[in-house]
């Protein structure tokens, strides 16, 4: 088990009433393993909470067997899947593309990392590539 770090490639940002989005990345420089953790760390401002919109997992897929049997979750560090359940770690065409699913999508929250752990047997294990994760969230309370 590895704890990665992943890169924040668009900071968060905090303006009261308004949408805004984080875009973090991280690229393999070695086989990944099963039980390893991607954290992006300070993905979400730490100011009044905010409200989880939408979480997109994409790009290289981490499983490269023609069945994969690995999986991801997405959460926020205490929530391990509370922005996407459980996904197979490969996909159709050799890339990802998951669109959040947790119990923390549409809810206010107040941590700032955002945590994906590999789950599962990974059947062939990716040692290149890159996997991305979008989350677009509102400043203060959209729970309306």
């Amino acid at each position: 088990m590895a704890a990665l770090t992943g890169t924040n490639v668009i900071s968060e940002k905090y303006t009261e009433g308004e949408l805004q989005t984080f875009v973090g990345s991280y690229t393999l420089d070695g086989a990944i393993a099963s039980a390893d953790t991607i954290t992006w760390s300070s993905a979400l401002p730490n100011v009044n909470g905010v409200t989880i919109m939408e979480v997109i997992v994409f790009g290289d897929e981490l499983d490269t067997n023609a069945s994969p049997t690995g999986t991801l979750i997405v959460g926020d560090g205490t929530d391990a899947d509370g922005y996407l359940a459980s996904k197979t770690a490969g996909g159709a065409g050799d890339q990802l593309l998951y669109a959040g699913d947790g119990a923390l999508i549409g809810t206010v929250v107040t941590g700032t990392d955002i945590v994906l752990t590999v789950g599962g047997t990974l059947a062939t294990a990716a040692s290149s590539g890159t996997v991305r994760i979008k989350v677009l969230y509102g400043c203060g309370d959209f729970t309306q």
